[in-house]
Formats: C-alpha cells, structure tokens, sequence
C-alpha cells in the first residue's frame, strides 16, 4: 500500500513538472470523435493510446451513435482500421439500427465499404425497419452507386 502511495505521488509529480495534461475519460471520447471528424490519424492513435474507448457513445441515451459510426459517415477507412484493430464494435448499431457498414454504404463511401467487407462486417445486416445496406444504397440513388451495389452483391448482399 505504502509503495502504491509512492508511485502515484511519483507518477503525478512528474506530470506536473513536465505539465502533461491529464484528460477524463469522457474529454478522450469527445476528442477522439473531433479526430476521426478531422481525419486526424496520428490524432487518433494518440487517444487511443492514452485510453480513449473505441466503443464510445456519441450523444444521449435517445439519440447516440459511436466513434466507428463516426468513421464510416467520413468514409476514413484507415480510421475505420484502426478502431477496429483497438476493439471497436465493427457491428454496433447505432439508434436506428444501423451498423458501421450501412451507414459507410449508404454514404456511397466505396473504399470504407470494402474495408469494412475486408474486415468482417456482416453484410446482411439490418436497420430496425429491416433494410439492408443494399436497399437504402438503392434508395439513395447517386452517382457511385452501381460501384457500392456492385462490391455488396459479391460479398453475397440481399436486399
């Protein structure tokens, strides 16, 4: 107990003398999320070193999404790689029911799609209204969707 007390007085002394700044855990999430928004990459890493949680809600117990969610609606799929190599949930679903994979499809994020197909995504999976990343790809519309349409229907997409 007594040694504990020493390295905690130790470990705190010597942030103070090299004026590190210690951050909760809740600021670590909300900077995580303004880094991977930004395409911050080193950023990120960085966050995630000092404890920030790759399966961090954003916004209220009613309306919330996650940091991998955050990173699928950019279209960063290096970002997307490294939450997930960190422990990001590559299937949370998000209030509506949505994974990383629709909301990367549906944004028409090609590479973030098949980053995410490389990395295991289920395919198939659905919203809470039951639709699928193919069939809210085709609802869509736009110009790169017959691309994204045609990466899911390799990987065996249903609609």
């Amino acid at each position: 107990m007594h040694q504990m007390k020493e390295s905690t007085l130790w470990f705190t002394s010597l942030v103070f003398l090299l004026g590190c700044e210690v951050k909760s855990a809740p600021q670590l999430d909300k900077d995580l999320l303004e880094a991977i928004r930004g395409g911050k990459t080193t950023e990120v890493k960085s966050l995630l070193h000092q404890g920030a949680d790759p399966n961090a809600k954003i916004g209220d117990d009613e309306d919330y999404n996650t940091l991998i969610h955050a990173a699928a609606e950019a279209g960063n799929s290096e970002i997307m790689q490294i939450l997930v190599a960190t422990g990001a949930d590559i299937e949370s679903k998000d209030r509506e029911g949505r994974t990383p994979l629709i909301d990367a499809a549906s944004r028409e994020h090609l590479d973030t799609v098949k980053t995410l197909l490389e990395l295991g995504a289920e395919v198939n999976a659905k919203t809470k209204e039951g639709k699928t990343a193919m069939a809210l790809v085709k609802e869509g519309g736009g110009f790169p969707v017959e691309d994204v349409l045609k990466v899911l229907k390799e990987v065996g997409a249903k609609e």
